[in-house]
């Protein structure tokens, strides 16, 4: 037993190394008898029996990760040239020596030979190749002497620009080298993700520009970095090349809301453009109804407005495969994203049956009040529960969690299902993650967006405005009324969008998830910082310049901290931007803060913004609070509607802020132009289906009135109809132009009948399709998809009411 505790064997009998391999662990004793340290820990008992503990490894832990020492040894030694290897640690990082047998081999080639064969933290920072290994006077060893292969690295003296100059500088000063090659690559030469993040630090002071840590990754030489900066930083910018025009961009090819005052998006638009305050003032009838006790309605601090939406109490369950008592117990947040989520997939012209890929799903809602409230510990819920049996208490799949599983099991979707909840950004925090998905090929199409529903039971104070109105950004801001309501959008990759001609709404070139972390004052108190480096992240990405975006949709809830936090971080990334030339808006100003939903209002909000290129005006504006520092931007609060002012091309931001610090901000930007395609010839055949008579007569009802005042070209709504889920109950029409379209509709609900329009092969083909017959329709042309009006659900009152409260309006309680 050696003093360190490994186990040494001794003997005159014992061989002299390996065959054909040299090693450090075979020796000789002071007496000239031969000896093997076996790098086994052991331990001597009393009665001279020897217990082996296991291996005497030398490990190490670098930069968070167990490293075995001997394991890169032996990797090297492995290597073709390599006589013998030792590896180190100093300072922090992974070295590695060896000793060559025959010609020198580089240091490079094996460090890149480890790189295939260990784990990247096990991969030294440098490996270098010496005439021997310095030995103490015992002929151990000296680690101390071996030399710093990170600043003997031969590197051929090259040319530098004088960008390439302050990028090798700040390389070299992380690395430890004295030179680095322009063309090596960041962590060949030693680098790691942490030495990178300093360099993204050292060159964003060098440059005076922010610089997204995901162009470090995708440019990870010297040159590579020197040009990003230059371009980065010079007032030119470069063309971009057709074919790379939508690399990474994400469609909208389809959207659906349901909000205060507006039951579907062409309402919402109109709204937002008329400026109307769709905030309802409940009347003390309408409290009472709702099941508000003269207790809480008689508090002079009770709000009595707020953001509704009608007829939550009522879902389409027939529709979703629900029985009557199982829609009951659903979580109306959930009834509701479910019908907005089909819209939002028709307007899209996409029947999840028929998509080849997977289509993901990413949703969010708010606390589950009806659960709470109504639900649980109802008798006519659960039945006569034993108090302490608590899990029979609890109906299942009630859960925000459950959503998206419910809406990839109800509508057919198999691609990734994901809950994402982080507050009041979580619907554009789940937008983002959709939209990353597509870029990472998780899924072909994505659906998100979120939901929440709330009743007028809240005391003025804190986020909560007296009168129930938002009024951010002025000098009477005091909170926003909060309400209820859904938004879904319908994500696509731009190429497979513009290949298949959908209908583009608008593109999302980029976005950015971050939280304020400790830096802030409290929990519940945004930090600037975080905000700042989610907008300066999400213009980065999008390769979008601050002075580009036009209307800034902010997060905007009407509290004066919270707006004034905001703006100061707007003003971090926007303060070289003229002034008054970005519009600052918050959808709250109209519908109120829908919590979870939100996110998804405003972007929906700036989706249709840089559609129809009209910036909407923000409600209740007066003149800017003192402590809102409009001034240090490029901002105005657009008092009325007006036209999007002439730029290169129409670009909005949409910030949503979660409380607790999750902060998302998205990029809108205009669709590119649809180059010209051939018309196509009628006439056409338009097929109209429904799960029964009444809905399939307001399906037709629906698409009469859309040919009628604003028709697309009819080809493609003979197109779009033709891909659409198809029901049992059916009617069609042919027609040759919008008008007699609209006349053989008229006809079809005047007369009761099925199929309409001149005899021809067309009207066969009509006939046979109403009668229940499958048909391949031809597209011919080259037809797209256009939005058309959605699904008409015949929704039924699905609804358990409370307990019994022990208060009603005769009893007061005292």
């Amino acid at each position: 037993m050696l003093d360190s505790g490994e186990i040494e064997v001794r003997g005159r009998h014992l061989v002299d190394g390996y065959l054909d391999q040299p090693s450090p662990a075979f020796g000789v004793t002071a007496d000239g008898g031969r000896r093997y340290r076996t790098g086994d820990l052991g331990r001597l008992l009393p009665d001279g029996n020897l217990v082996c503990l296991g291996r005497l490894d030398r490990q190490v832990k670098v930069r968070g990760f167990r490293v075995e020492l001997t394991e890169i040894e032996a990797r090297l030694a492995e290597q073709p040239g390599v006589a013998e290897a030792r590896a180190i640690v100093r300072d922090g990082d992974l070295l590695a020596y060896v000793t060559a047998d025959g010609p020198r081999p580089d240091g490079r080639v094996l460090r890149a030979a480890l790189a295939d064969v260990l784990p990247a933290s096990s991969v030294p920072a440098a490996v270098a190749v010496l005439d021997g290994f310095p030995l103490t006077v015992t002929g151990k060893l000296y680690e101390l002497a071996l030399p710093d292969p990170r600043t003997i690295t031969t590197v051929p003296s090259e040319r530098l620009t004088p960008a390439e100059e302050r990028v090798h500088r700040i390389w070299c000063t992380v690395l430890g080298r004295d030179r680095v090659g322009r063309a090596e690559a960041f962590f060949d030469a030693g680098g790691d993700s942490l030495r990178l993040g300093r360099v993204q630090a050292g060159l964003a002071d060098e440059f005076g520009v922010d610089v997204p840590l995901l162009a470090l990754f995708e440019r990870t030489t010297i040159a590579g970095q020197a040009a990003w900066l230059t371009e980065s930083t010079s007032d030119t910018r470069q063309p971009v090349a057709a074919e790379e025009q939508t690399g990474d961009l994400i469609a909208v090819v389809g959207l659906a809301c349901r909000f205060p005052g507006a039951p579907d998006a062409a309402s919402f638009w109109w709204n937002l453009c008329a400026g109307v305050d769709s905030i309802h003032d409940h009347t003390d009838e309408e409290l009472a109804a709702l099941g508000i006790g003269p207790g809480l309605r008689a508090d002079p601090a009770y709000v009595r407005s707020g953001g509704r939406i009608e007829g939550v109490e009522e879902f389409d369950a027939g529709f979703f495969g629900f029985t009557a008592d199982e829609a009951a117990r659903t979580d109306p947040q959930h009834r509701l994203f479910l019908e907005t989520a089909w819209q939002a997939l028709e307007d899209a012209g996409r029947d999840p049956a028929a998509e080849t890929g997977p289509v993901g799903v990413f949703t969010s809602t708010s606390v589950n009040r009806y659960f709470l409230f109504h639900l649980f510990g109802n008798p006519a819920v659960t039945g006569d529960v034993d108090p302490d049996d608590w899990e029979g208490r609890l109906p299942g799949r009630q859960l925000t969690d459950h959503l998206p599983g419910q809406v990839a099991y109800r509508l057919g979707l198999t691609g990734p299902a994901v809950a994402v909840q982080s507050a009041c950004s979580s619907s554009l925090a789940a937008v983002a993650l959709a939209a990353q998905s597509l870029l990472d090929y998780r899924c072909d199409v994505a659906l998100a967006g979120g939901a929440s529903v709330t009743w007028p039971r809240y005391r003025s104070g804190g986020l909560v405005s007296p009168d129930g109105r938002c009024r951010a950004f002025d000098v009477a801001a005091a909170g926003a009324g909060f309400g209820s309501g859904a938004g879904a959008v319908v994500l696509r990759r731009l190429a497979d969008a513009l290949a298949d001609r959908d209908h583009v709404y608008a593109v999302l070139p980029g976005w950015a998830i971050t939280n304020d972390g400790p830096d802030r004052a409290g929990y519940a108190v945004p930090g600037p910082a975080g905000q700042a480096s989610a907008v300066a992240e999400a213009l980065a990405v999008a390769d979008v310049a601050p002075d580009e975006v036009a209307l800034l949709e902010a997060h905007g809830s009407g509290t004066p901290l919270g707006d004034a936090i905001e703006v100061a971080a707007l003003n971090r990334v926007y303060r070289d931007v003229p002034p008054e030339t970005c519009a600052l808006g918050s959808v709250k100003t109209n519908i109120g803060h829908l919590d979870a939903a939100s996110g998804i209002a405003g972007l929906i909000k700036a989706v249709l913004s840089v559609r129809h290129g009209v910036i909407p005006p923000n409600l209740h504006f007066t003149a800017p609070h003192p402590e809102v520092d409009l001034a240090g931007g490029p901002w105005y609060v657009p008092a009325k509607a007006a036209d999007w002012p002439a730029r290169e091309r129409r670009v909005a931001g949409v910030s949503s802020f979660g409380m607790g610090g999750t902060n998302v901000h998205v990029i809108v930007e205009e669709a590119p132009a649809v180059p010209p395609r051939p018309e196509a010839r009628g006439p056409f055949v338009l097929p109209v289906s429904a799960r029964d008579a009444k809905a399939l007569r307001e399906a037709v009802s629906r698409l009469r009135d859309r040919l009628a005042t604003d028709a697309p070209d009819l080809g493609d709504v003979a197109y779009t109809l033709s891909v659409r889920r198809a029901f049992a109950c059916r009617a069609a029409v042919v027609a040759d132009s919008a008008a007699s379209a609209v006349a053989a509709l008229d006809a079809v609900l005047a007369n009761g009948t099925d199929v309409e329009g001149p005899a021809g092969t067309e009207r066969e083909l009509a006939a046979h399709w109403a009668g229940g017959g499958e048909i391949e329709w031809g597209a011919g042309g080259e037809p797209g998809r256009v939005p058309l009006p959605g699904y008409p659900f015949q929704r039924e009152r699905h609804w358990i009411e409370p307990r019994p409260q022990h208060t009603t309006d005769q009893e007061i309680p005292r």
